[in-house]
């Protein structure tokens, strides 16, 4: 399955080096998950709103980023991985909570450049 994470761009290496963290998420009855989407857009959206208002000039320098993940749907549905509903937002966002990162695999990352989402493979993400 690949999933997407919208982010600021200070997070990337962290990222890059390292398994996602896990935080309690409140629509989750406060069980620890690194939440992600199944829609690109979405996880574009999340980029947009960690960017610096610098973006609204034109500045793509700091924009967010998207980063793609892969892993197989087969492991762990329920103990490692979820679809998860937040209510009172207005739109579906297609989340999957992952509660054991150690299954994602970092496949590409996604940068803003001249308004487009241009994808990077892993190997020449950062």
């Amino acid at each position: 399955m690949i999933v997407y994470h919208g982010t600021a761009r200070c997070n990337l290496e962290g990222l890059l080096s390292s398994h996602p963290r896990t935080y309690p998420q409140s629509h989750l009855n406060g069980k620890r998950a690194f939440c992600t989407t199944t829609d690109f857009e979405i996880a574009a959206l999340f980029a947009l709103r960690k960017s610096p208002a610098s973006i609204l000039r034109g500045d793509e320098s700091e924009m967010g980023i998207v980063i793609e993940y892969e892993f197989s749907s087969l492991l762990g549905k329920g103990r490692k991985w979820a679809p998860a509903v937040c209510r009172g937002v207005l739109q579906d966002e297609k989340e999957i909570a992952i509660f054991n990162p150690k299954i994602l695999e970092i496949k590409a990352v996604w940068k803003s450049e001249n308004g487009k989402w241009v994808r990077k493979e892993r190997a020449l993400a950062s």
